[in-house]
This record gives structure tokens, C-alpha cells and sequence, in this order.
């Protein structure tokens, strides 16, 4: 579940695709 994991990283993002261009 690194989608999961992502959302930890960035616990500002709650949407979910923002997660991905937060972590890009």
C-alpha cells in the first residue's frame, strides 16, 4: 500500500491525487 504510505509522508494532503504531485 505505498498509496497509503504517501499520505503519511504528507499528512497535508488528504485528497489523494494532490499526494501524487506532492510527491513528485
Amino acid at each position: 500500500e505505498i498509496y497509503s504510505v504517501k499520505v503519511h509522508l504528507d499528512p497535508a494532503v488528504e485528497e489523494g491525487e494532490s499526494v501524487e504531485s506532492s510527491s513528485t
